[in-house]
């Protein structure tokens, strides 16, 4: 699957969609930064990844839901998202290139 905009959506159906691997080729954001728990996702030089707060509607409080988001994320991504604090942010925080390659695998873009 090749991700060129995705604005996110429900989180649980996120989480159960990442068996896929992705390639990431624009926008990602929210709920769509998920697929990167799949260790065969990579992302490309114009791959941008949008985290925010996560709203809820259950009676899971935010701070459980933070806490759950954040330990599923491979774990260098992971200590990114908690260092920026970019899911405490009811703005954006986003991670693109270069530095989104510190944290996810790139693709081989001859292949694209």
């Amino acid at each position: 699957m090749i991700i060129l905009d995705d604005p996110g959506g429900n989180v649980a159906e996120y989480i159960a969609k990442a068996d896929q691997p992705a390639i990431i080729d624009g926008r990602c954001y929210s709920a769509c930064t998920l697929y990167t728990i799949n260790p065969k996702t990579c992302v490309t030089k114009r791959a941008v990844l949008a985290f925010h707060k996560p709203k809820t509607k259950g009676p899971l409080s935010i701070s459980v839901i933070i806490e759950l988001i954040e330990s599923i994320y491979p774990y260098k991504l992971r200590k990114w998202v908690e260092k920026t604090r970019a899911l405490h942010k009811k703005t954006w925080t986003y991670l693109k290139a270069p530095e989104i390659f510190k944290y996810i695998r790139r693709c081989n873009e001859g292949h694209l």
